[in-house]
């Protein structure tokens, strides 16, 4: 049986419904409140929430933007650290612990002895350290402030790598960036999320819009919106139009529109809901995630699912670990005339054909599903158990 420790819905919640069809969730410890999760099929008797201050900072994130940076921080660091105690002080024998990184180090610092609970971690990016340096370097190249994690947390998720007995990561790039930082590379492991998902599977006959370009996430230097932006003012094509859907603020906006980075065939929305997101991406001819350092993003998977053609940054995974080579491309993270030139190929007429061609064959190729992710998972998992017995 599994305990889920999670601040943030991200893909935990797809994770713990699975694991609850196998009869593997013993439960999901996370800092929303009980009437946000729900819509998520999630029995209620396996939730435990504790999200008196984590709902507190979600609700108020403008405000607290505004504080100073360490009080941010401290405000963080308090926030992750209730969360974990909470599932400490609620802990049951004979369950693992599957964590998102920063989010386990009570939980290892109380688990050392013989025979102990394992503890999985899990994180959706690189090596903290490395991810650190690439934000910072980019702030430099920019000339803008990028939030970089606080010192407190680099230091908690160093000790939880050192300590924990499986780090999970969603691709070879973050697996790497961690034996570069010295961890052994049998403790780090790779399990690619699902590309199909249920609730975003294109089987509707809406017809593409071969001149709708679609980025969708946060809105920020982060997520490469920059080198998207600056790729864009390049392309000769005006025709085109650059849909961005996600939340921004004020600050980046005016440091892009400072820079003349925001023309006319750059359109803004702000969040859309799961119907107007999956309408969308039926709609998109071709879909960019540039970020400069990442995981595996879930609008990237939604994309696929949604048989997007699909233009990534090579700081994201590797190209031959997307589906259907036919549909997905991979450009040089933070190279603006690359991807100006790719975006110019990738919505050509006579390539947007040949790509509608190799749509109609996406039913062809393997899906990975939320089930095989789990299953996964758990061989992971009840191997390190085998290996205690030998």
């Amino acid at each position: 049986m599994y305990t889920l420790i999670t601040s943030s819905k991200y893909f935990f919640l797809d994770f713990a419904k699975e694991l609850q069809n196998q009869k593997k969730l013993d439960k999901l410890v996370i800092g929303y409140p009980r009437f946000k999760l729900r819509n998520y099929g999630i029995s209620k008797r396996r939730v435990s929430t504790f999200p008196y201050l984590h709902a507190s900072l979600m609700k108020f994130q403008s405000l607290i933007s505004l504080l100073p940076l360490p009080f941010q921080n401290c405000l963080s660091l308090l926030d992750v650290k209730s969360i974990t105690i909470f599932a400490k002080l609620t802990n049951r024998q004979g369950t693992t612990f599957v964590a998102m990184s920063s989010m386990a180090l009570e939980i290892l610092n109380s688990s050392r002895f013989p025979e102990r609970q394992k503890v999985v971690i899990f994180r959706a990016s690189r090596h903290i350290v490395e991810q650190n340096e690439i934000l910072q370097s980019a702030s430099r190249k920019w000339g803008i402030h990028i939030q970089t994690p606080s010192l407190s947390i680099i230091r908690r998720e160093i000790s939880e790598y050192e300590l924990a007995d499986v780090i999970i990561v969603p691709s070879k790039i973050c697996a790497a960036s961690f034996v570069r930082q010295g961890i052994d590379q049998d403790k780090v492991k790779v399990i690619y999320f699902p590309y199909t998902l249920n609730t975003y599977t294109n089987d509707s006959e809406t017809v593409r819009d071969r001149k709708k370009v679609t980025f969708i996430g946060n809105v920020s230097a982060q997520k490469g919106i920059v080198t998207l932006l600056e790729a864009w003012k390049m392309l000769e094509k005006t025709d085109l139009i650059l849909t961005i859907i996600g939340k921004t603020d004020y600050k980046f906006n005016a440091y892009l529109e400072g820079r003349g980075l925001v023309t006319p065939n750059v359109h803004f929305t702000n969040h859309l809901n799961h119907n107007e997101i999956q309408y969308h991406l039926a709609q998109t001819a071709l879909f960019i995630m540039p970020s400069i350092q990442e995981g595996w993003p879930m609008a990237l998977m939604e994309a696929i699912s949604m048989q997007c053609v699909t233009l990534v940054s090579d700081a994201i995974c590797k190209i031959e670990e997307l589906p259907n080579p036919e549909m997905n491309f991979i450009f040089e993270s933070g190279n603006h005339t690359q991807l100006a030139q790719m975006i110019s190929k990738l919505t050509s007429e006579d390539l947007q054909t040949s790509l509608d061609e190799a749509r109609s064959r996406f039913g062809a190729y393997p899906v990975r599903t939320w089930t095989n992710f789990v299953d996964e998972f758990s061989e992971i998992v009840e191997a390190l158990y085998r290996n205690d017995q030998k």
